[in-house]
């Protein structure tokens, strides 16, 4: 008798499977099926997906993550200029796993990190440079101050040489850029430097910036210490696009011109990256050596930062915490009482054993006389246009040494030069159409007995 045709069929599938074995005691039916894999469990490796039934190895993924990151700009809006600012929003995405890799359908693009990037144009900007960065955020008008001229013109010497960037163009400065923390597991940077790469040569900004920047962003946090740490891991990322950093206040101030990245056609390693020394990790561990001074010289700071600004000022007190242990000449005690500036704290201080020309390594080695030169210009209002000389020309009577420099190798002419343009730069930021000339009396008065150094005269107004 013939047997039905489905019949057939699974008695056919039957013989090719061979015998089924008979449950082992306890076994249900349903605990000797085979267990359905857990596709998502399997899904991601250093921030892409798996392949079919088979882990990348490392290889492999190097070879295509620069294929599988791709960036889209999602929208653009006008800056408060609109005649000069674009502000892009988008997001970035990797390949994820195809649901089906055995039909060789196409892998699903997985979103993994955002960005906002603003773009100021600097030949349309004009003489209103500065205020189109002011009118968007504090840190685009710092870095604007700091790379370009009140005009757009290139300020700082990194930019003055490079050819892409003198000719013009626009300054695209990256406000945000996020990476999701599971495809950064390990410190990985890979997807965010292909993703910088990717952001850069995009058709909607590729052909309208000539120097590119980047603020690190360090995560909040009570230790400055770990601050800095996360600003130099933030930065990392960058660093492998072919971003360098500026010598800047903290650190984590990079930058980019046409010219670098054509020159940089391949990605840095991660462990190239690494190798690159940064201002913010000198600057934690110029910190953390200043935080390990001792219990005495701990309470003298102390004391002097909270009652220098008072007139209830005891120097009985530090006379006492010295006998106890404490180190004047060791602590930057003067720094302290110029910012406010008592000068009637001066002698007295030094005669306690004070050094007047104590160089601060946490903030740069800077010296009392080079705070002096700096407040010099902080009673300058509409009406009063003079230089306020008397605490600097006290340190010089009391021996403050002219000819001290900086980490930067800036003297105290520089900071007084810097003082003069800062000013410039936020009268010109403001419309208020005032402008700070620098005093020949005060210039003469500053300048090291061997003339200005290269720092200094990086500094002077060009306004």
């Amino acid at each position: 008798m013939n047997q039905p045709e489905s019949e057939q069929k699974r008695q056919r599938k039957e013989n090719e499977a061979g015998p089924s074995r008979p449950p082992k005691e306890g076994e249900n039916d349903e605990a000797s099926k085979p267990k359905k894999r857990d596709l998502q469990a399997e899904d991601k490796v250093f921030g892409i997906s798996l392949l079919r039934d088979k882990i990348l190895s490392d290889k492999i993924y190097l070879e295509r993550l620069a294929e599988t990151v791709r960036v889209t700009v999602t929208s653009e809006e006008k800056g408060d200029y609109e005649e000069c600012t674009t502000i892009f929003f988008g997001s970035i995405f990797v390949d994820g796993r195809p649901q089906h890799p055995e039909r060789n359908e196409k892998p699903m693009p997985v979103e993994v990190g955002s960005f906002k990037a603003t773009l100021v144009d600097r030949d349309a900007a004009g003489n209103q440079f500065h205020s189109a960065c002011d009118a968007e955020s504090g840190e685009l008008q710092a870095f604007g101050c700091l790379l370009f001229g009140s005009s757009g013109t290139c300020r700082h010497a990194c930019l003055k040489s490079d050819a892409s960037a003198v000719v013009g163009g626009g300054f695209l400065y990256i406000d945000e850029f996020k990476i999701k923390e599971e495809y950064r597991k390990n410190g990985s940077t890979d997807i965010g430097a292909h993703a910088i790469r990717k952001l850069l040569y995009h058709d909607q900004i590729d052909i309208l910036w000539s120097v590119a920047a980047y603020i690190g962003e360090g995560r909040v946090s009570e230790s400055k210490e770990e601050i800095l740490a996360a600003m130099a891991k933030d930065c990392r990322p960058f660093l492998r696009a072919g971003f360098e950093e500026i010598k800047y206040q903290d650190g984590g101030y990079l930058y980019l011109t046409m010219g670098m990245l054509e020159q940089k056609p391949e990605l840095l390693s991660h462990e190239e990256a690494l190798a690159i020394p940064m201002r913010v990790q000198e600057v934690k561990e110029k910190k953390q050596a200043a935080s390990s001074m001792s219990t005495q010289d701990s309470a003298l700071l102390e004391f002097v930062k909270t009652n220098a600004g008072t007139g209830n000022f005891n120097l009985q007190e530090v006379d006492r915490l010295k006998r106890e242990g404490a180190n004047p000449a060791n602590l930057p005690l003067l720094h302290i009482v110029t910012a406010y500036g008592n000068i009637a704290l001066f002698e007295p201080l030094i005669a306690l054993g004070a050094n007047i020309n104590y160089q601060d390594d946490a903030k740069k080695g800077v010296t009392p006389l080079m705070i002096a030169a700096e407040a010099s210009l902080k009673k300058i209002n509409k009406y009063n246009r003079t230089a306020d000389t008397s605490v600097i020309c006290k340190l010089i009577d009391l021996g403050a040494d002219k000819k001290i420099v900086d980490s930067d190798g800036k003297s105290c002419l520089g900071y007084y030069y810097g003082a003069v343009r800062n000013m410039n730069d936020f009268n010109a930021a403001m419309h208020l159409g005032l402008s700070m000339e620098v005093s020949r009396a005060v210039e003469l008065l500053l300048t090291p007995e061997t003339g200005a150094t290269e720092a200094d005269k990086e500094c002077m107004d060009d306004h």
